[in-house]
């Protein structure tokens, strides 16, 4: 998991606590039999920007395409919220995102296209 930007800003969750939710949620999704690569966090330290940006990359395309279809995409979002208020406990802020964009991609789709640059593909 990767953070493409700064941490976010107070009132709102720390990268650590950002990125604990992440693993627990990877954690049960493999469990379910859906295997992601990864977890990309896109944020900025404005004071104005109050959203979480989250690529969620799967390793094929046939995957992608696979989780499209059966609405796994759809659930993540909200599965990752639940998660992100789980770890209050262990890592308080005072707020959660007020947005959380979610982007759905495959590794195989960055290499061929994007020299396998997760930059690249978010630019």
């Amino acid at each position: 998991m990767r953070l493409i930007g700064p941490n976010m800003h107070p009132p709102y969750p720390s990268f650590a606590a950002i990125e604990l939710a992440g693993s627990k949620l990877k954690e049960k999704l493999k469990l379910e039999g859906i295997d992601l690569r990864e977890f990309i966090y896109i944020t900025t330290s404005e004071e104005w920007d109050k959203q979480l940006g989250l690529l969620v990359v799967y390793e094929t395309k046939a995957e992608l395409i696979r989780r499209t279809k059966d609405g796994t995409n759809e659930l993540i979002k909200d599965r990752f919220l639940k998660e992100l208020s789980v770890v209050f406990s262990i890592f308080p802020y005072k707020e959660p995102p007020q947005a959380i964009s979610c982007e759905y991609e495959s590794y195989e789709n960055i290499k061929e296209n994007y020299q396998g640059s997760y930059y690249l593909r978010l630019r």
